[in-house]
């Protein structure tokens, strides 16, 4: 009889009890990014429900501070809830914990405080730029006998403030502006939590960091990395020094792992590659890496050039990552390689760009994969993780992974397998008329479901709002070379549709167990792409004019609404459950057109007293829809755009939905610094 070591068996129980302690998760807690490690945001309580929701107060709000209009500052923020207490992050990245039924603080922590000490924080670079010129002058005026000096000092000095201020590459160093820092770090969508007996830890990435601090006392675990954090850049087997690396989403727990994607650079400069990468949850040591851009003697190596892996970057997990954990299985969807807009110098099918993933997640060894854009030309980045559901199917249960994409179309693949549940048909799609460019001949498009966006705009879709909006938009569509999905990037001009912000984007879906029911909400406003020869001291070939959506003179999308969607698909009954507008543009509204929809950005949740809120839309409001039939039943006027995804969770009986209400995002909406959370009034 083989009887095991002491220190395997102490490690093996170590192991099941870290598995059992993460799959305990109460009903009034939301302790995973999106709800579950599934990603389906179902909430099993039922206090609110849609007799009552029509009710619902706000309970308390909290400012975090440190917004900023003029840089369009952020919360993408999913809050956390565990054992009452609420974990946040603010425009700036501080990670905060707050009282969940009072909103009072209990602690806040600043991952990046070089960043943040000085007054100049609330100040606009145009203002420190006029004052230090005054200075300048002042000084000049008043020290005549430095005149000279002075003078020979001023005009450099001058030069390098307005060149800096031109370019936006001032940094600052001496008056450090903690919300320029924010922008390039980019926004935060939620943190991750993990715990084994008293070990309780929240993990932040962001920036360049994961950060892992105490969940009691918000102080770094001096064990993790080096005094509590790691650098990411380090360990990708590549030097990306002057690329953009950072994380957006927060990363998934696995045991004793916690596993991350990532946001780099687009193109047309170099960029980082997009691995997906594990780290120890005690000691941050790097313990896989999963290669999107395969290397040498890696499955997939032959769908790109030969040097490809040394040179091409992105394919890249931005929009975070799901668990399965029954099957030990990490699911991702990767966005486009680099550059967007251009593949001459990475001829292929490009795996795993625009890829679903099913990886093992104790290894990072590849279990399969299925590409729904082969070698992306347009953006079409898979900018959420699957969804982890279960449907109803021929008399049997199948576990799914519904992936959305920013090309509006929905992919349901068996778990297992990665094959499809629904049927893909290859089409042809039109050719290049860029030197060197090769795009693949055929891209997959499913039977079902429909797409959440238009794939193609004829004369007929263009806007009617006025005469003036229709002829202009008329002659713009009559100009460019095609309004139509997957026509390549062309000098001439394309409208692309869907545009670059979705379809989908990191909104993400829903999913409702009970109904079957999967929710999403989606964006249908095209944006006009040119591209142009490069300039002749790069290195790249050509470049693009840049993101502008095709709009009429006041600004409204240059075709008919609705412009923004929520949408219920029936996964069991294979059918559209229901489709309705969502959001308003109220001067539209009071000139007689009815609600328009609008670009949004944020997502969805539902729970089982059948209500689904959101809030997402350009004009700031939260709403909550009726899972059965879409009617809206509820909703609440926010002080800034609600571009982030609520959570739902009770303290003491009492059920709390809570938004971050901070505008911002992609959708450019004034910035604020709230999160707001609802209940109903208490009974007397």
């Amino acid at each position: 009889m083989n009887v095991p070591k002491l220190p395997a068996l102490f490690a093996s129980l170590l192991l099941l009890a870290a598995v059992f302690a993460q799959a305990e998760a109460p009903a009034s807690d939301w302790r995973y990014y999106l709800k579950d490690p599934g990603g389906a945001r179902y909430a099993t309580l039922d206090q609110i429900n849609r007799a009552n929701v029509k009710d619902l107060r706000v309970a308390w709000v909290y400012h975090t501070g440190q917004n900023s209009d003029e840089l369009k500052t952020t919360i993408e923020c999913n809050p956390l809830v565990i054992d009452g207490v609420m974990y946040i992050t603010s425009p700036i990245l501080e990670v905060i914990a707050l009282d969940a039924a009072t909103g009072k603080e209990i602690w806040k922590y600043n991952p990046f405080p070089d960043e943040v000490r000085s007054w100049s924080a609330r100040l606009p670079r145009s203002i420190i730029i006029a004052l230090l010129i005054l200075a300048t002058l002042v000084f000049c005026i008043f020290r005549r006998s430095a005149r000279v000096r002075a003078v020979q000092l001023q005009f450099p000095l001058l030069v390098f403030l307005a060149g800096g201020a031109w370019l936006n590459r001032l940094p600052f160093h001496v008056l450090p502006n903690p919300l320029d820092e924010q922008r390039r770090q980019g926004p935060n969508r939620g943190l991750t939590y993990w715990e084994n007996g008293a070990d309780r830890r929240i993990f932040f990435a962001g920036g360049n960091k994961l950060v892992a601090l105490s969940a009691g006392s918000g102080k770094p675990i001096r064990g993790f990395g080096e005094a509590g954090s790691i650098n990411l850049t380090r360990g990708l087997g590549l030097d990306v020094s002057g690329m953009t690396y950072t994380v957006t989403s927060p990363g998934v727990i696995y045991r004793d792992l916690i596993i991350l994607g990532s946001k780099v650079g687009e193109g047309p400069q170099p960029a980082a590659p997009g691995h997906i990468r594990a780290f120890d949850v005690r000691t941050g040591r790097q313990r896989w890496i999963f290669h999107t851009i395969p290397q040498p003697g890696e499955f997939g190596y032959e769908t790109w050039p030969p040097d490809a892996w040394k040179r091409i970057g992105g394919a890249n997990a931005w929009g975070g990552l799901t668990v399965d954990e029954r099957r030990g299985l990490v699911f991702a969807g990767t966005g486009s390689p680099t550059f967007d807009f251009y593949g001459g110098d990475r001829a292929g099918a490009n795996l795993f760009g625009n890829s679903v993933l099913a990886l093992n997640a104790e290894t990072g060894k590849l279990v399969w994969h299925y590409q729904v854009v082969h070698h992306d030309l347009w953006d079409y980045d898979l900018p959420c993780p699957p969804v982890l559901v279960t449907l109803r199917r021929g008399g049997r249960e199948i576990d799914v992974a519904v992936q959305l994409g920013k090309n509006g179309m929905v992919y349901v693949l068996d778990r297992e397998t990665g094959k499809p549940v629904f049927p893909v048909e290859e089409r042809p799609v039109p050719p290049s008329d860029l030197a060197g460019e090769q795009p693949w001949p055929t891209q997959p498009f499913p039977t079902w479901p429909p797409p959440l966006a238009r794939q193609r705009i004829t004369e007929d879709d263009l806007t009617d709002l006025t005469p003036e909006a229709h002829a202009r938009a008329l002659e713009e569509f009559r100009r460019v070379k095609s309004a139509s999905i997957y026509t390549p990037p062309s000098k001439r001009g394309v409208i692309a549709t869907p545009g670059f912000h979705g379809g989908s984007n990191w909104s993400g879906a829903s999913f409702d167990p009970v109904r079957g029911r999967l929710v999403a909400n989606s964006n249908d406003v095209p944006f006009l792409q040119t591209m142009r020869d490069a300039r002749f001291w790069v290195s790249y070939r050509y470049g693009f004019t840049g993101f502008f959506r095709f709009a009429d003179r006041e600004g409204y999308p240059a075709v008919k609404p609705p412009w923004g969607k929520l949408t219920a698909l029936d996964l069991n009954r294979q059918e559209v459950a229901w489709q309705v507008p969502l959001g308003e543009v109220k001067e539209l509204t009071a000139r007689g057109i009815p609600p328009t929809g609008t670009e949004n950005a944020g997502g969805s949740v539902i729970t089982a007293g059948g209500v689904v809120f959101i809030g997402a839309t350009k004009d700031a409001k939260f709403r909550a829809f009726d899972i059965d039939n879409g009617h809206v039943l509820w909703e609440a006027q926010l002080d800034a755009g609600g571009h982030a995804t609520p959570s739902v969770y009770s303290v003491k009986g009492k059920q709390y939905v809570v938004i971050a209400a901070a505008g911002g995002s992609m959708v450019e909406t004034p910035s604020g610094d709230e999160y707001v959370a609802f209940a109903l009034p208490d009974r007397r």
